[in-house]
């Protein structure tokens, strides 16, 4: 009698039990408790507290019991301790520990693991992949195509290699720093070597407050021009144009992505390898400039959209304190001509007030539905400033009931002298 395994697809007689009653072969059960130090049921996801480690073909039931763990009998329990081994695959021998294995396989057999995988890969010692030196540095580099395996993410500036694209995320979080300007503008997940990398980048690919205080609290970089004229204009009292900042020059600074490797370099590696795709780079590069692309694909529309929704969000931002993200969320509706002008107004109007929503409305700018809001923009403002007024005169006609008129009288009020003691 054999089990096929829901998780892996393989036939085994060797099976662990949930509480629910789900089972599944004694390798994926391990690995889940074991390895991932997971006690839901991969099927109902219920938590387990007792599992059972059973042999489908045995009638020896011995019950031994360690920890959370039930084993059917002796030869279950050294099943499930020979995965959790330490043991090499070429000569069988036991180690301690991960780091001994490594030496082993180096010293004894010439050959090496990957750190990397050994030390985040949920795997058994029959699973490792052993590599000569060669073949390690091209499969960190994800040249040995392996199945479903692109390559290690190396980290220039510690000179690492990080497993995949989210330790590298966490190890950039921890130790670099990221262009949150860069961010702003489009260009995800730049981290650079030190703070003084970022300030370099700072002054050579944005625009910057050149006034001393700003610097000494860093707060002094902007991505647009017209944020930086507003930050003078505001803060500093500082007479200037708009044509008066000068454009920020092309920046060198090295900076590391920790997603490079899945988003960008294995298309450009595909075009450029596949034999199948015969093109001239001019001649490629040529045609996609005469064609015209998509918005949704067009790399300065998307970059020139998020622009100008920094630019009313920065204007809203400044002038109302409370409800910020549902105006933004109204006004683009608006601007998509999902709402339309005169609905959308009057959803700001529960938001705000109105002195607030015309000077909202004057300072920005609707695109496409600019005419329509104009128009509108001067309906509400005459509205405000010339309200109607209601009439408090009473029709006496519908006063047809009167009221008992009130007769004027007097009574006669006995005043006793009070008694003298």
């Amino acid at each position: 009698m054999t089990l096929e395994c829901v998780i892996c697809i393989s036939k085994s007689y060797y099976i662990v039990e949930y509480e629910c009653k789900h089972t599944v072969c004694i390798s994926c059960g391990v690995r889940l408790l074991k390895l991932y130090e997971n006690t839901d049921c991969p099927l109902c996801k219920q938590k387990s507290k007792i599992f059972c480690i059973k042999n489908l073909r045995s009638k020896i039931k011995e019950n031994i019991r360690e920890e959370d763990i039930v084993y059917q009998n002796e030869d279950c329990r050294n099943k499930c301790y020979n995965l959790l081994l330490h043991k090499c695959k070429k000569c069988h021998l036991i180690l301690k520990n991960t780091y001994e294995l490594r030496s082993h396989y180096r010293e004894t057999h010439a050959f090496l693991l990957c750190f990397e995988c050994t030390d985040n890969k949920k795997q058994f010692w029959f699973e490792h992949e052993l590599y000569s030196v060669s073949t390690l540095r091209h499969h960190k580099n994800g040249k040995l195509n392996e199945s479903g395996f692109k390559g290690h993410i190396y980290c220039p500036f510690c000179n690492i290699y990080l497993y995949d694209e989210i330790s590298a995320k966490q190890h950039c979080n921890q130790f670099h720093l990221s262009c949150t300007i860069c961010d702003i503008l489009g260009y995800k997940n730049r981290y650079y070597n030190n703070f003084g990398d970022l300030e370099l980048h700072f002054k050579n690919g944005h625009y910057c407050c050149t006034y001393q205080y700003c610097i000494n609290i860093k707060a002094y970089a902007f991505p647009y021009k017209t944020e930086l004229l507003e930050h003078l204009l505001k803060f500093h009292k500082q007479s200037t144009k708009l044509s008066d900042i000068q454009s920020y020059k092309s920046c060198t600074v090295p900076f590391f992505d920790p997603y490079y490797l899945s988003s960008q370099n294995n298309i450009k590696s595909y075009v450029l390898n596949n034999p199948a795709i015969n093109f001239s780079t001019n001649e490629f590069a040529s045609n996609i400039t005469k064609k015209d692309l998509p918005n949704f694909l067009d790399r300065s529309k998307i970059l020139e959209m998020k622009r100008k929704q920094s630019i009313r969000s920065s204007i809203i931002k400044r002038l109302i304190v409370k409800n910020q993200d549902e105006v933004i969320e109204i006004i683009e509706k608006i601007i998509n001509k999902r709402l339309s002008v005169k609905d959308g107004c009057s959803d700001l109007k529960l938001l705000m007030n109105e002195t607030i929503l015309l000077k909202l409305l004057k300072e920005l700018y609707f695109e496409d539905v600019q005419i329509e809001m104009t128009a509108y923009y001067k309906i509400l403002e005459k509205q405000i400033k010339f309200p109607k007024f209601e009439s408090k005169s009473v029709d006496t006609r519908t006063n047809s009931v009167r009221q008992p008129e009130k007769k004027v009288g007097f009574k006669i009020i006995e005043l006793k002298s009070t008694k003298k003691k």
